[in-house]
């Protein structure tokens, strides 16, 4: 695992997608660094859209940081797990090590049927692209339209329907 201080937050990033941020960044002919940056960045700005867009920009601007799990990843009888190289680890182990200490925790860790058994937090926010589950806002990659979701340690999750009282509650406290 490999960590990277990012424009946006701090990249923890697998072997694998490092290697395969390498041969991006061979093929386009630009420096590894500012593929990364270009990545995590349009995650965040060009490609999210949506009703929970404006709590998302306000909460991370009041938080403290964004952490952000890049791995390949699968479910095993209802555990989910991210790869580094050859080892394997619960996504669950990585939040506990993270939260507190980062505001937002930024999963992009592959397996969508891990609606069933969604991962924990104590205090950090959970943003969840792709289907992982319903999806309270959008982003776009080349053009398809994709799903995120944000899910609160005590609020829930944060779509459409409760932005409005998410906001009101969650950030004005703080």
């Amino acid at each position: 695992m490999r960590k990277i201080e990012t424009n946006d937050g701090m990249l923890f990033i697998s072997q694998q997608i490092f290697q395969e941020y390498q041969t991006n960044a061979k093929e386009i002919g630009i420096e590894l660094k500012q593929v990364i940056e270009d990545s995590i960045e349009k995650l965040f700005l060009d490609r999210v859209t949506g009703g929970v867009t404006s709590f998302f920009k306000k909460w991370k601007k009041t938080k403290e940081g964004v952490a952000i799990l890049d791995a390949h990843g699968h479910r095993e009888k209802g555990t989910w797990f991210f790869h580094d190289g050859k080892q394997k680890r619960t996504v669950q182990s990585w939040i506990n090590g993270v939260d507190g200490t980062y505001g937002t925790l930024v999963l992009l860790v592959c397996d969508e049927s891990v609606i069933y058994n969604l991962p924990k937090t104590k205090s950090s926010i959970l943003f969840l692209p792709d289907g992982i589950v319903r999806g309270g806002g959008k982003f776009k990659v080349f053009g398809l339209e994709h799903h995120f979701s944000l899910i609160h340690p005590t609020y829930g999750e944060i779509d459409d329907y409760t932005v409005e009282d998410a906001e009101r509650k969650l950030l004005t406290i703080s």
